[in-house]
């Protein structure tokens, strides 16, 4: 029963989604077309979660559910103001994204060699990811320019002294 409701979901979110692009941006048919791409999108990947796991508890399709689920979720937030509520759910989304992938043992030795199998070592991307996201947030919400961005602006055209000028 499952399936049928993921299949008509993908699709809806595929004709959806196209019509959210096709349209002039902001508008009303944009952002009503936009939010159902992204209540198809949460069914597809929710049902996509369940289905993975129903088959394997240790499925690829149950960790590509939450992450569609996470990037969807995140789209949604970044358009809409921030609130309390906002910033709790992404980083609260963000936490289930990165530590499920790295949590599993089994999942990480498919695709890493054996070293990196070690809890510390499938903590590691974990916390290089947190640190970075602390990281951005501290340098936005201080809304400081980057010393990177300082050095590619044009500089500022100052007048020469001349000798002429000091007299």
């Amino acid at each position: 029963m499952l399936l049928p409701i993921h299949i008509a979901a993908g699709g809806l979110a595929m004709v959806l989604g196209a019509l959210a692009l096709s349209v002039k941006k902001g508008g009303i048919i944009h952002r009503r077309s936009g939010l159902l791409f992204v209540c198809a999108m949460i069914v597809m990947g929710f049902s996509a979660s369940i289905l993975g796991f129903l088959k394997s508890p240790t499925d690829g399709n149950v960790f590509a559910g939450f992450m569609t689920l996470y990037f969807v979720g995140t789209a949604l937030t970044t358009v809409r103001p921030a609130t309390p509520w906002t910033r709790g759910f992404n980083v609260a989304a963000l936490i289930v994204a990165a530590g499920s992938f790295f949590s599993v043992r089994e999942r990480v030795a498919k695709i890493l060699p054996e070293p990196f199998t070690t809890a510390p070592m499938r903590a590691l991307p974990i916390l290089l990811l947190f640190g970075a996201m602390l990281y951005w947030l501290w340098r936005v919400r201080g809304r400081r320019p980057l010393p990177v961005l300082c050095l590619l602006a044009p500089p500022l055209a100052l007048p020469s002294l001349t000798d002429t000028q000091l007299d």
